[in-house]
């Protein structure tokens, strides 16, 4: 892999695939956009996002020594998510807290349907990476870290549903959880 992360490319690689990517755009739709239109980057977004446009990652990538992993996830994960997505609200984190916490208390799965539901708990529809990082920096606190370890989850593995609580200890996160709600 390059020595950059994703987030840290220089400024000229960054303004490289954004404009590769709207010439790619411009070219497959000349009609449909027009390059001194304002809302451009957002109109090649939603093309994006809704499958009507096919970007060549691999066209953008080969020239500035890269994957096309990375610069596909520099764009959805960097740009595109700090310039067109909602941001998750204060009250939505509460809940997706709430709901990992209760499952870790009460040994539920954390699996793809887990992420659905809670996902239908918020009050918008978020974008996939802005539900993603938020979900899975939470998992990575030190609140749910100490539940792990409480429960006796590794702590540096993903969470799944094995292992059953004493109830000893299952009072003591039910406490845990009960203040942590209280105090955020």
């Amino acid at each position: 892999m390059n020595q950059f992360r994703m987030k840290n490319y220089p400024q000229e690689i960054q303004n490289r695939i954004v404009s590769d990517l709207t010439q790619q755009a411009i070219r497959q739709f000349p009609f449909q956009l027009n390059p001194k239109d304002s809302m451009l980057q957002e109109k090649i977004y939603n093309m994006i996002m809704s499958k009507q446009f096919q970007v060549n990652w691999q066209q953008m990538a080969d020239p500035l020594k890269l994957t096309r992993w990375q610069v596909y996830h520099w764009y959805h994960e960097s740009y595109a998510r700090n310039c067109f997505s909602q941001r998750i609200t204060n009250e939505d984190k509460v809940i997706i807290r709430q709901e990992v916490m209760k499952a870790l208390i009460t040994d539920s799965p954390m699996d793809r349907q887990f992420q659905q539901t809670l996902k239908m708990r918020l009050s918008k529809n978020y974008n996939r990476s802005e539900f993603s990082m938020v979900y899975n920096n939470l998992l990575r606190s030190k609140e749910i870290k100490r539940i792990q370890e409480l429960k006796g989850y590794a702590s540096d593995s993903r969470i799944s549903s094995s292992g059953v609580a004493e109830d000893v200890v299952k009072f003591g996160l039910l406490h845990l959880w009960e203040t942590s709600i209280q105090v955020k």
